[in-house]
């Protein structure tokens, strides 16, 4: 299933958060055993984060700890960490047993430029996974779906408001912006057969300015 394979987290611009994977083929508690690696489709050869419960040097070194059940705990976790992760048993320098697979996936909204009420917006929410961003085609993502929602958790598919074109992972809103849109939040639901696994919102807020209408006429005025 899904949750045996996969860890999904999201991730806000401008926020950092830390994800905990675990390793399920645990042979000696103090760790003296566990190796973590790491692939990527960013990547064509694996990468070797940490070596019989050492941490290697690499480009994730500064940003991964191993906890005290040989866990990978990663700090400030972002989208280019997506990928598969393998915790393996060595001893002896002897693979022992099976290796344990977790793929980290993240699930972020596009921030937008250049607010305006009146302006066409086009808000992106995508979830990367070890295939490629967007990608959920094959196992265990191939039963993922996205769709958007309103503060309120009214669908807004169907909605003549909206446009909202979806590809695997990958879908777009798009939104003629009101002057009602300041502060208004999206949310991006990532759903597992019906069941919301994973949101992302995001919220408009039009920048510095006070909208309102006057004969149907947009203006502004400084604050």
């Amino acid at each position: 299933s899904l949750d045996e394979y996969a860890v999904l987290t999201a991730v806000n611009s401008g926020t950092a958060d830390n994800v905990t994977l675990p390793c399920k083929n645990v042979i000696h508690p103090d760790c003296s055993s566990t190796t973590w690696l790491y692939n990527t489709y960013r990547f064509t050869e694996t990468i070797e984060l940490v070596i019989l419960g050492k941490i290697k040097d690499s480009h994730m070194n500064e940003k991964i700890r191993l906890g005290p059940d040989c866990s990978l705990h990663i700090h400030n976790v972002s989208t280019a960490d997506t990928g598969s992760y393998t915790c393996r048993q060595l001893i002896n320098g002897r693979e022992c047993g099976d290796d344990a697979l977790v793929y980290l996936s993240i699930l972020t909204v596009v921030p937008l430029k250049n607010l305006m009420p009146g302006s066409t917006k086009i808000l992106r929410c995508l979830l990367y996974t070890y295939h490629n961003p967007g990608q959920c085609n094959y196992h265990p993502f191939n039963s993922l779906t996205l769709r958007w929602v309103s503060d309120t958790d009214t669908d807004l598919q169907g909605d003549p408001r909206y446009q909202i074109h979806t590809s695997s992972c990958d879908s777009n809103l798009t939104i003629e912006l009101q002057w009602t849109d300041n502060n208004r939040r999206w949310r991006c639901q990532l759903t597992d057969m019906g069941q919301v696994k994973l949101s992302q919102s995001y919220t408009i807020t039009f920048p510095g300015r006070k909208y309102y209408t006057e004969n149907n006429i947009l203006k502004d005025s400084k604050l």
